[in-house]
Parts: C-alpha cells; structure tokens; sequence
C-alpha cells in the first residue's frame, strides 16, 4: 500500500492547479457514487458525504475572488449549495441523484478547462 500512497502523493505534487482541481472533483464525483450503494449505511454513507464536503469546503476556500470577483461568487454559491446537499442527503436521499449531476457536469466542465490550458 506504501508504493501506492507514495505514487498518488507524487502525482498530486507534479500536477498543475488546474490538474489538481479537476482530481478533487473527479474524487468527489466517485465519492458520490459510492455513497449510492451506501444509503442503507449511514456510517459509510456520512464518511464519502464527509469527504465531498471536504474538497467542497476546500475548494472554496481557495477562490481569488480578486482574481474574478462574478466567476468566484458564482463557484462559492454553487460550492455552498452542494455542500448543503450532502448534509442533507442521510435523511433525504432522493437529493442523491441530482446532486451527482451537478457534480458531474462540474467535472466535465474542469476537465475540459484544464485540457484547453
């Protein structure tokens, strides 16, 4: 498991900021799908649902808004929002799939931002 843990921390740490934002979400997107065979599970659902507001939270966090006030606005309310989702997701699980399509068409959308430079 050493080699392994080393090569993800070795990746991350060669990886450009954009890269680095499309592994996050790419993680909370897998998060979530793991969280859909969890429902019945409420101490392994909370933990992938702790994990995506993490990177949620983080990702925030690290907005320049001095950089590009409107797009950071938008991206902390949309952060904000999913975030919400996924406190609210143990006792309403139909927010599930929804939230998953969000979170997917971020990623499309960073993705293909990163690929374009």
């Amino acid at each position: 498991m050493r080699g392994i843990a080393q090569y993800k921390k070795s990746r991350v740490e060669a990886a450009s900021q954009q890269q680095v934002l499309v592994m996050l979400v790419q993680t909370a997107v897998r998060k979530l799908y793991e969280a859909e065979d969890l429902l019945d599970e409420p101490a392994e659902l909370n933990k992938r649902l702790h994990h995506v507001r993490a990177i949620f939270i983080e990702l925030s966090q690290a907005l320049d808004h001095d950089l590009a006030p409107e797009l950071c606005a938008n991206l902390a309310e949309l952060y904000s929002w999913i975030v919400r989702e996924t406190v609210a997701i143990p006792s309403e699980p139909e927010r599930l799939p929804p939230l998953l399509r969000v979170v997917e068409n971020l990623m499309e959308s960073w993705e293909m931002a990163a690929a374009e430079g």
